[in-house]
């Protein structure tokens, strides 16, 4: 007994991080992903006598998550006996003029995911408010908003009214030049706002979403780079559902450079990055979440919790006196208020900042939650074994910004169709 007690925590240490990983990219709280792991622990003890190669205790393991993760959600669902087919047939029928706008209603929230059919529901045809679908569901009230954010905006991609399009592809025509920009400061206090483009990327993960993004090199101006990203299917990762995002990218002649693909999920709170591809010297290469250097490119958060979608201030992050502080290696969050002016429009924007330590990249987003301008700055002497002198020698013309006492060099700028 103590001998396979012993074999087994061996195996089970050597891959619990993997499995943490997995488990907590299944659910939607950690604190649920604590309660699951427990039970993985215990089923896979007791079963360990069963696995015959002990080579494959990984994949082992791993299919144990994958149905206590099913368990677990199959017991949730009997306790909230919501009556979703009542979503369904709710006001159909027909009209001496065809199909009714009650039908067409129905057949597009029939295409919805459950959680989004439930929430529209609760809120719209029960009429309850959003601290009693909290309440109900046992959910804070910030999941609340952010999965009714969602629901709706999942309705209204599928709603057929008016219908979509069907025609050839073309890509955006962005202006050869960065158009003049104004950044205004207006406030420390932000706006409150949902953005689901997640942080490194402008696209928000969601079936039929498409983006055109622009890359300006500082100081000429010049647009280097055109990436044209689009969601292209839904796609299964290691059991984690997310949607597939490929992505192109042409030089200013037009010409194909790069070419990759992200899997990423929208959750109620975050958005994951869970695999990506892209293609080096001729060949494909993968990886997923649960290699520990892919967390380091695309991961963020706690246990790679994600980009929250419901952007706030961090305790960590400050803006003072115009300068950032920041007390951590790594913080992401609100500094202020700004109305950012692009070829005479202007935007009113909170400033979304994410340090790493030798770079920051910073956002500036609309209440509609879109990225109006991007920017990336780079420490002075970041990588200077690799470029052989600092950014503000390479640089000269370009403008700096003090953090934590320290010169950062303005690097590159990114607009994206949307504000075209």
């Amino acid at each position: 007994m103590n001998e396979k007690k012993s074999v087994f925590e061996t195996l089970l240490e050597a891959n619990k991080n993997v499995l943490q990983r997995f488990v907590y990219y299944k659910m939607n709280c950690k604190q649920d992903g604590e309660d699951v792991l427990q039970e993985v622990y215990l089923s896979a003890y007791k079963r360990f006598e069963q696995l015959e190669d002990q080579s494959k205790f990984k994949a082992w393991v791993l299919t144990i998550a994958a149905n206590k993760c099913k368990d677990f959600y199959r017991v949730r669902s009997k306790v909230l006996e919501l009556p979703l087919e009542e979503v369904t047939s709710y006001e159909m029928r027909q009209t001496r003029a065809g199909r009714s706008i009650e039908e067409v209603v129905s057949e597009t929230l029939e295409e919805l995911a459950d959680k989004d059919k439930e929430i529209l529901f609760l809120y719209y045809m029960r009429n309850e408010k959003q601290n009693e679908i909290a309440k109900r569901l046992n959910i804070p009230i910030g999941t609340v908003k952010s999965r009714l954010y969602k629901a709706k905006q999942q309705f209204k991609d599928k709603y057929p009214y008016p219908p979509k399009l069907k025609g050839e592809e073309k890509m955006i025509k962005f202006p050869k030049v960065m158009p003049e920009v104004s950044i205004v400061f207006k406030g420390d206090v932000p706006f409150e706002v949902i953005c689901e483009e997640g942080f490194g990327g402008f696209i928000i993960p969601r079936e039929h979403e498409k983006c055109s993004v622009a890359f300006y090199d500082y100081p000429e101006k010049t647009m280097t780079i055109q990436r044209e990203s689009k969601v292209t299917r839904k796609a299964m990762i290691s059991g984690i559902e997310c949607v597939e995002i490929e992505s192109k990218e042409y030089n200013s002649e037009g010409e194909m450079v790069y070419e990759c693909a992200e899997y990423i999920r929208l959750t109620e709170d975050a958005v994951q990055y869970v695999a990506e591809w892209h293609i080096e010297n001729g060949v494909k290469k993968f990886a997923t979440f649960l290699e520990e250097n892919f967390l380091e490119h695309f991961g963020w958060g706690e246990d790679n919790y994600g980009f929250p979608i419901q952007l706030k201030q961090d305790a960590h992050l400050k803006l003072v006196d115009g300068e950032i502080i920041c007390d951590q290696k790594e913080a992401i969050g609100v500094i202020g208020r700004y109305d950012v002016t692009i070829q005479g429009k202007t935007y009113d924007t909170v400033r979304y900042v994410l340090f790493e330590g030798d770079l920051i990249a910073e956002k500036y987003i609309d209440q509609k939650g879109r990225t109006v301008l991007w920017r990336r700055y780079n420490k002075d002497d970041w990588q200077i074994e690799r470029y052989g002198s600092k950014w503000s020698e390479r640089l000269s013309k370009n403008i700096h910004i003090k953090v934590n006492g320290e010169n950062y060099v303005h690097w590159y700028d990114c607009i994206t169709d949307y504000i075209l």
